[in-house]
């Protein structure tokens, strides 16, 4: 269980709400209605009303992939304006991120991506949480993301131009503030063709239906005392917990140790 239950609930940062608000409305501006990233995103925005704890490593950290952020964020910026909000979050948030690599052997690949998490179980995230990750994809230009697969559905947010697969199908181009949605176990691939790509990408455990319906729930209380957000997180991770051992879905932090 996470060690979240022990530790005090913090506020979050405005840039990071900033970040987290402007994603949810491009996001939601696209999913439509009832499709199934539109349900996904529902569910995950459901969860993140109470926040997580912040994380104790904070060190940030760049990548060789990393030298493509800034013309990214700028391409980003020409793009519609909710798109362009989020980029914005992004040139604030990035100071403080603490970027990775997927583990591979291919050195061009190594050297050609990177990848950050905000909210999650990792320790790098700004946002310590199990329910819900949200990170960032950076590829260099000509790079391919190889297949993998994991049992959180995913709902990524195309914040420039790239191409997406899903098991031996076609790839697809969303475009610049498109989305693209990976069921759950689903085997996925991205690529960068002759400019970076970067994407914003929220992942949810998909875990029983009364955990759902109890994730929903919390959405309609009031969060004005700061006991309540410690009791309500608490009620929610002891539910994932349980939803976790009664359906036999893995835990959070290693879903994603190898993804």
């Amino acid at each position: 269980m996470r060690t979240s239950l022990l530790m005090a609930m913090v506020h979050r940062s405005q840039i990071l709400q900033e970040f987290l608000t402007t994603t949810q409305e491009a996001n939601s501006a696209r999913a439509g209605t009832n499709t199934s990233a539109a349900i996904a995103m529902e569910r995950l925005s459901a969860s993140m009303d109470i926040s997580g704890s912040a994380s104790d490593f904070i060190k940030p950290r760049t990548l060789p992939a990393c030298s493509f952020l800034d013309p990214a964020i700028a391409g980003a910026k020409h793009g519609p304006m909710d798109i362009a909000r989020v980029a914005s979050a992004i040139k604030g948030l990035a100071p403080v991120l603490c970027w990775r690599l997927k583990a591979s052997g291919d050195p061009v690949f190594a050297n050609g991506h990177a990848n950050a998490d905000i909210l999650g179980s990792v320790p790098e995230a700004l946002e310590q949480r199990d329910d819900v990750r949200i990170g960032l994809s950076l590829m260099a230009p000509g790079i391919t993301y190889p297949d993998h697969s994991h049992p959180p559905e995913e709902v990524y947010l195309a914040l420039s131009r790239g191409f997406w697969r899903h098991e031996a199908g076609a790839w697809h181009e969303p475009g610049l503030g498109g989305i693209f949605y990976n069921p759950r176990g689903i085997t996925h691939a991205m690529r960068s063709s002759c400019e970076p790509v970067w994407s914003k990408n929220w992942a949810g455990v998909r875990t029983c239906n009364w955990y759902d319906d109890f994730a929903r729930s919390t959405k309609c209380l009031s969060w004005d005392n700061e006991v309540a957000k410690r009791v309500a997180r608490a009620f929610l991770d002891l539910a994932n917990a349980a939803a976790v051992s009664e359906c036999g879905i893995e835990p959070w932090a290693c879903d994603y140790a190898a993804s």
